[in-house]
């Protein structure tokens, strides 16, 4: 694409040259060196120009390609600038399109060094070229500011005021990173979003109306659609951004399969930060929201939050809750246990391994007593890629933990402790 816009940057500077006085060319190789090193800026730190990078670099290859055009040199007699805009192109080219760069780079140096009448080969080029750019995903077309801190290929980036989202793809799946950490993977996103939904609700009665709060990948209320008894799935975002662009973007469609347009899936105004936004009553809370280490977060899993959450639910209602890595925060689900004790709650923890992010762990509260046995008002799904009834066990029981996971306090908004809970370097 790039070497295009530079032999659309030439034809058009000889052009210019027919009619106006060619350029020197020093003025020809100081530009260039100015671009170059504008380029390497905006490659390395260019995050404010995220989105606009392709249009911004094709402009620089059509200018650089205009100016060469216009100049009163060949390439023979001062190779330098010639050099600089050939590095360009491939400094910015994505792997894919090194073929065709090498193809085009190859054509402008026959022609302009050996045998200027085969300029025919230029139009085939750029037939190939379109033909070849038409046949992918327009992410494979894309670099990003954030390719740095990644070894597989970034083909999404973005910035929602409270987090950055990365999605890079490996091997025919995607993974999607939250402030540079692994949120979760195409490969076993499952062994963690079916445990969340299945389990509650093989403990749960009746499931009609459901409440995801935060959820905004849409993974959670996709797995939940699997169950044919649910009627109604609010989702209220803690990150309203981060939905929006879930919602909107092409390549989160196919991570969600286009959930938002279910017609059992409703998204609420306001903020999973203020409780008040919860009007209505639930059968099942599930809380698929950030880690708690900052300040904001932290309130999510105060003793206030959690009361108000408990006004909402109806009889036999229950309210589920990530509670992070089971070893390396253990003291942040104990926590949030002890928490939800103190507001009378029954409580069991259920845990799984995902190799992409860790051994995860979910706290499980309800006003009444929950059995030890799950009676199964839910069968997991048929089709589900892990989760089975068998399974149970496993997720139901976990080793023990070191006592001192056990020397926690309740987290409030005077002395939100969880924090320091939620940080495994300072536990």
């Amino acid at each position: 694409m790039l070497a295009i816009c530079l032999a659309a940057g030439m034809g058009l500077g000889r052009l210019l040259r027919r009619s106006y006085a060619s350029i020197p060319s020093t003025l020809v190789t100081g530009t260039l060196l100015v671009v170059a090193v504008f380029a390497s800026y905006f490659l390395y730190h260019g995050r404010p120009f995220t989105g606009y990078f392709v249009p911004v670099v094709c402009i620089i290859q059509m200018v650089s390609g205009a100016l060469l055009g216009c100049s009163n040199f060949s390439i023979r007699q001062q190779p330098l600038p010639w050099l600089i805009s050939i590095a360009l192109l491939l400094f910015f080219q994505p792997f894919l399109l090194y073929i065709i760069d090498a193809l085009w780079v190859l054509a402008i140096l026959y022609i302009l060094l050996i045998n200027y009448r085969m300029r025919w080969v230029f139009p085939v080029l750029l037939f190939l070229s379109i033909v070849s750019i038409k046949s992918w995903h327009y992410s494979d077309l894309r670099l990003f500011s954030d390719q740095k801190f990644f070894e597989d290929k970034l083909v999404g980036q973005w910035e929602t005021g409270k987090q950055t989202l990365d999605i890079t793809f490996w091997k025919g799946g995607f993974f999607v990173f939250q402030d540079n950490r692994k949120s979760f993977s195409a490969f076993d996103a499952a062994l963690y979003y079916e445990p969340m939904a299945h389990v509650p609700l093989a403990f749960t009665e009746q499931a009609e109306r459901i409440l995801i709060l935060g959820g905004e990948n849409g993974l959670l209320a996709r797995e939940l659609l699997k169950q044919p008894e649910i009627h109604q799935i609010d989702v209220l975002p803690y990150d309203r951004n981060y939905l929006n662009i879930s919602r909107d973007e092409p390549i989160w469609h196919e991570i969600h399969q286009q959930v938002w347009q279910e017609e059992k899936v409703n998204v609420l105004e306001g903020s999973a930060g203020n409780p008040e936004n919860i009007t209505s009553t639930y059968d099942l809370i599930l809380a698929d929201l950030p880690d708690p280490v900052d300040t904001a977060v932290s309130r999510l899993y105060t003793k206030m939050y959690y009361q108000k959450l408990l006004s909402q639910l109806n009889k036999n209602g229950l309210f589920v809750s990530q509670a992070g890595a089971y070893e390396k925060q253990c003291r942040m689900h104990q926590s949030i246990k002890k928490t939800l004790k103190s507001l009378g709650f029954s409580i069991r923890i259920f845990h799984q391994q995902v190799p992409t992010i860790d051994h995860w762990s979910w706290v499980m509260g309800r006003k009444d007593t929950i059995p030890d046995a799950p009676p199964f008002f839910h069968q997991p799904p048929e089709n589900s890629r892990w989760i089975t009834k068998d399974a149970f066990p496993l997720l139901l029981n976990a080793g023990l933990l070191s006592p001192d996971c056990m020397d926690v306090e309740i987290n409030t908004l005077k002395n939100p402790v969880i924090i320091r809970y939620a940080t495994p370097a300072n536990p």
